[in-house]
């Protein structure tokens, strides 16, 4: 048996998500980029305390998730410094157990950004 859903029922869930993800930037402090289904946070780190406004951000943003009952895929989800850390701790962002995997390059809207800056 084949299940047809019809254009109405796309439009009111394209609509639906739509509604979710733009309340997003309302309620997290930190620039956000959205684009379809996928989402940017990024944040200027100073300091070492920077490191722990970051990682308050990003519990907000799973909670903000966890509110409209949206999963974030941490296979996909990851960390990557624009910066040498070499002079930095590593700092370990992680929310119920589960920690973003730190990258030197990502793949982001076609573009490979690299953690020296160069793509």
């Amino acid at each position: 048996m084949c299940h047809q859903v019809s254009h109405k029922a796309l439009f009111s869930i394209r609509f639906l998500f739509l509604l979710y993800i733009n309340d997003l930037p309302r309620n997290i402090a930190t620039k956000i980029r959205l684009y379809a289904d996928d989402c940017v946070l990024y944040h200027t780190i100073n300091y070492p305390d920077d490191h722990n406004f970051l990682k308050s951000l990003f519990a907000s943003f799973c909670t903000w998730c966890k509110t409209w009952q949206m999963t974030i895929n941490f296979r996909k989800t990851v960390l990557m410094p624009f910066l040498d850390v070499c002079f930095l701790p590593l700092f370990r962002y992680s929310f119920n157990g589960d920690t973003l995997k730190r990258v030197p390059e990502c793949k982001h809207l076609g573009l490979l950004f690299s953690q020296d800056m160069s793509w």
